[in-house]
């Protein structure tokens, strides 16, 4: 790989009364210097990587928001921006959000716009590229409630994520394109007509002595589906796809972590675990497809919980060591499969050991 990115941006505030009025404008542009696709075998040899030679995207984009302090305990923030986009079509955002804080209890509403252009692997890269794939964009809405204490502070967030022209990448093995059928058998990138995630997150940060810190935190995924939607034939995958709505896979409907630090008395010794909770997660009907019969295990896809511990000795005071012991159970982990879920999934690391000797001037 070999590309650069550079840009600049520029913003001003003014505050007058009860508004704080932020505007600004910004640049930013990228270029695909020289991408090589390297083989290692029969021999080695290495040739373009993109579809596209010398790809050199630019964006500048306007902006402006304004914080309205409608009284001393409730804010409203409204804003959106303008980006006129080299090589995709220019895109308008928003988002406005009403906040409240009193007696150190808060809450947020939020509602916002966003988007996200195609990596180069993603609609370029040349054996899978897909120069017909367009910009995701997205619609957020979060609402937000807290309490701030003495001992710490709790919130929890309710947010709904919608997506359209999703990029989704699909495992395909040939396009049938006429006269001339590409061969992929890779990831391949499409838009899908739409997907959206909605659940609820907790968080607490709680310090109930001095020397003992803890932080919560757990995520229910309330749903989750997309909607592929018009598929073009000539594009042949190992397994049918299913264009209409489904449930989205290899998503945990829980997950929650746990993380404790304890300093050892009369000393800037330190101990703390943390604890990663995830539950079963829903796989498609293909999963573990190519894998030999007596070799799959479907159960990789069970929930799982992982341990670390660790601990800061003070040696001197410009000596310090830290341990850590990651995955301390050894559990047996597994992650879905890179690119295609018929493959066989992805194992973590076992028990491993970490020791470092920190000096400091």
């Amino acid at each position: 790989l070999n590309t650069s990115l550079y840009g600049t941006d520029i913003d001003y505030s003014y505050q007058a009364s009860k508004h704080t009025l932020v505007m600004g404008g910004s640049f930013q542009a990228d270029r695909s210097n020289d991408i090589q696709l390297l083989e290692l075998q029969p021999e080695r040899a290495s040739t373009a990587g993109l579809a596209v030679p010398g790809v050199h995207r630019k964006n500048a984009g306007a902006f402006v928001q304004d914080i309205w302090s409608l009284s001393d305990h409730v804010d409203l923030t409204a804003g959106m921006r303008y980006d006129h986009l080299s090589d995709f079509d220019d895109s308008l955002n928003y988002r406005a959000a009403l906040t409240a804080e009193k007696g150190g209890m808060y809450g947020k509403v939020l509602y916002g716009t966003a988007y996200r252009v195609p990596s180069y692997r993603e609609y370029l890269d040349v054996v899978s590229h897909n120069l017909s794939l367009q910009p995701e964009h997205l619609n957020t809405f979060e609402a937000q409630f807290g309490k701030a204490f003495s001992l710490g502070d709790v919130n929890l967030t309710f947010y709904n994520n919608s997506y359209n022209d999703l990029i989704k990448e699909l495992f395909v093995d040939t396009i049938q394109t006429p006269g001339q059928p590409r061969v992929i058998d890779d990831e391949y990138s499409i838009n899908a007509e739409s997907s959206t995630i909605r659940g609820l997150e907790l968080l607490a940060t709680l310090r109930p002595r001095d020397d003992l810190k803890l932080l919560l935190g757990a995520a229910r995924i309330l749903s989750a589906s997309e909607t592929i939607g018009p598929f073009d034939s000539s594009i042949i995958t190992s397994t049918p796809v299913i264009t209409s709505r489904t449930d989205s896979f290899f998503l945990a409907d829980w997950t929650a972590n746990a993380l404790a630090s304890y300093r050892l008395p009369r000393t800037e010794h330190r101990i703390g675990g943390n604890v990663i909770f995830v539950s079963d997660r829903l796989t498609p009907q293909d999963y573990q497809a190519g894998v030999p019969a007596a070799n799959r295990r479907p159960s990789n896809a069970d929930g799982f919980f992982k341990l670390d511990v660790f601990s800061t000795i003070r040696l001197s005071s410009k000596f310090s060591l830290n341990l850590r012991v990651m995955n301390l159970l050894d559990r047996r982990i597994y992650s879905p499969p890179f690119d295609n879920p018929a493959d066989y999934d992805v194992e973590w690391p076992g028990r491993a050991f970490r020791v470092e000797l920190l000096f400091r001037h």
